[in-house]
């Protein structure tokens, strides 16, 4: 089977992928250099989005946005951000109130007491929720677990899901004079 003249400009000249550390430019493969480099695409993508025009209901255009009234270049009424006053000198006021610090301490104080109340499922269920675990997989999590330990309880993903959401009224019930 015949080569194209792409794969076989390839075989020939394989791409070289360098990355910049300290100074210097270090050859990586291309899988290294595409999980670098995408977040940083992601980011510029992002950001040449953001400045794209909206119109009155707030949809982008396709048109030439150098010409349009709704131009998002930042100066013309582009996003801002806290960083960017600063930057530019502005400087911005603490927000913190001591009433706000001290109920926001008070109620980490209550929130701790009552997670230390919890058997040791809920506490499980919770903290596996809580690093971003789906239900499926903190019911996985459980089943494993409750073969090692006997105060862990198995259940199935509708049991967790249930769990949990009564989980969240009891501690919202529990919290709601600190809110």
């Amino acid at each position: 089977m015949a080569m194209s003249k792409k794969e076989n400009q390839q075989s020939i000249n394989p791409r070289q992928y360098y990355l910049t550390i300290n100074g210097e430019r270090v050859p990586v493969t291309e899988a290294i250099y595409r999980t670098v480099k995408r977040p940083q695409w992601a980011e510029h993508k992002r950001t040449k989005r953001s400045k794209r025009c909206r119109g009155t209901k707030g949809h982008r255009c396709n048109d030439n946005c150098e010409n349009c009234q709704f131009y998002m270049d930042g100066k013309n009424g582009g996003t801002l951000s806290l960083d960017s006053l600063a930057d530019n000198g502005y400087e911005i006021p603490a927000t913190d109130d001591v009433a706000d610090v001290v109920m926001y301490s008070l109620l980490l104080e209550k929130l701790y007491e009552e997670l230390n109340k919890l058997a040791p499922t809920d506490t499980l269920i919770l903290r596996l929720f809580s690093t971003g675990k789906s239900e499926r997989e903190i019911a996985e999590e459980l089943k494993a677990r409750s073969e090692v330990d006997s105060s862990i309880q198995k259940m199935s993903q509708k049991t967790v899901n249930n769990h949990k959401t009564s989980l969240f009224s009891m501690l919202r019930e529990k919290l709601k004079d600190y809110r």
